[in-house]
């Protein structure tokens, strides 16, 4: 799906970039300011918003029966 975000607040540390711009994007990566024909966009108002790339944190907690056990005797 394309998608173009208008008026979003863009930070890019790596890149030295916080401004307010236009984002379209085809895939994962972004690109500046769409292009192509407009209805093929999905139009998304960002007025207000931010948009950083990795600003989502992935992980998880394993713990195994061993370390619930060691858990309680510490407590």
């Amino acid at each position: 799906m394309l998608i173009h975000l208008k008026g979003a607040r863009v930070i890019d540390p790596y890149h030295q970039r916080d401004e307010i711009a236009d984002l379209g994007s085809k895939t994962a990566a972004s690109s500046g300011p769409p292009s192509g024909p407009p209805a093929r966009w999905r139009r998304m108002t960002y007025l207000g918003k931010i948009v950083m790339a990795g600003a989502i944190d992935i992980h998880s907690h394993i713990a195994g029966g061993n370390v619930n056990t060691a858990r309680l005797l510490v407590a």
